[in-house]
């Protein structure tokens, strides 16, 4: 697993801030690096059912030569705003905060709604 080689590789480190830990960080800045590793382990790597490699050079974390990493960023921008403004704004929803995440709409897989035979069918 990725992650436990990433965790090895900066021991010692584990509770500094990502960016003084790892280069290229642009989300979760001032989060410790080993809560950052949790976040897209368990977060992103098993709401979308995929390994680092799917958003990232393996050894080569920092790069940007894949497009989904890019997309991983923007889609965290659009739960930011569907939790912070979207959602506060719909009224008698039963819950008092209500939010969503990552595995709200891919359930465990790469392409939201994938392998869904209602959307699929175009039923509302």
């Amino acid at each position: 697993m990725h992650v436990n080689e990433v965790l090895a590789e900066i021991k010692g480190k584990e509770q500094m801030p990502a960016e003084q830990v790892f280069k290229n960080i642009r989300m979760y800045k001032g989060m410790p690096a080993q809560r950052l590793l949790a976040i897209m382990n368990r977060g992103f790597s098993n709401s979308l059912g995929v390994s680092c490699s799917h958003c990232h050079v393996v050894g080569d974390y920092d790069k940007e030569d894949k497009p989904t990493k890019q997309i991983a960023r923007d889609m965290s921008g659009m739960v930011t705003t569907i939790n912070g403004t979207l959602l506060k704004n719909i009224k008698n929803l039963k819950s008092t905060d209500p939010t969503i995440n990552c595995g709200t709409c891919h359930n465990g897989r790469a392409r939201p709604g994938a392998g869904n035979a209602a959307m699929r069918a175009g039923a509302p």
